[in-house]
């Protein structure tokens, strides 16, 4: 079985990543540029990213939103208090489903549904 081409792909084949620098294959370095899929904004393998995801990993990977997740509750209660709005909802859902929750959420009276258009998982 073959990828699926979706895009044109650089003839690099990265194997390790650390900070803004990411290593072929062969050993080559190079700084990370890259501003596409997936960032990660602390830089690769960043020890505050890497021991948070583990700790994560540890207890539970992934579950659905159908039902309740403290974890969603304390990131809606800071991302309120940052953002000044903490009257407001938050919904974490994939890019794909976003055009679905607009359609159904603004005719019940929500006036701003924010997503982060083209995002990879």
């Amino acid at each position: 079985m073959k990828l699926f081409d979706v895009y044109p792909v650089y003839d690099i084949d990265l194997r390790r990543a650390e900070g803004a620098w990411v290593w072929d294959a062969q050993g080559q370095k190079y700084l990370d540029m890259y501003g596409g899929h997936a960032v990660i904004s602390i830089g690769h393998t960043h020890p505050h990213y890497v021991k948070t995801v583990t700790e994560q990993l540890h207890d539970i990977g992934f579950y659905s939103n159908s039902v309740v997740n403290s974890r969603q509750q304390e990131l809606a209660e800071k991302l309120g208090k940052l953002s000044g709005k903490p009257d407001y909802r938050l919904f974490l859902c994939n890019s794909v489903l976003h055009e679905k929750i607009k359609k159904r959420l603004h005719p019940l009276g929500w006036q701003w549904v924010v997503h982060l258009a083209k995002i990879r998982h």
